[in-house]
């Protein structure tokens, strides 16, 4: 038989939790470009990737509080469009 996990979220709290990294993502397009071309790319890359870790390391300890794991995705997001942008930059 399978059972829900320790969280009582319902739809709309999963849904924003899940958009929360997009909109990190979405808000930080233009101004990641611009720091992705200012710096050099590996500063931008190091960036991205300890955001992206260090919110990978603490989702686990902070999912219990909703708002900062919404607040974590979100930073989470910022870091994944400077990911992207080396890609395409270099």
């Amino acid at each position: 038989m399978l059972q829900d996990g320790p969280f009582l979220w319902d739809e709309n709290q999963q849904g924003l939790i899940l958009s929360s990294y997009y909109w990190g993502y979405l808000i930080s397009q233009i101004p990641g470009g611009r720091i992705s071309e200012i710096f050099s790319a590996k500063w931008a890359m190091l960036t991205a990737v300890l955001l992206n870790s260090i919110g990978t390391l603490l989702t686990p300890v902070v999912a219990p509080v909703e708002s900062l794991l919404i607040f974590l995705r979100f930073v989470e997001g910022v870091g994944g469009v400077n990911i992207r942008l080396m890609y395409y930059l270099h």
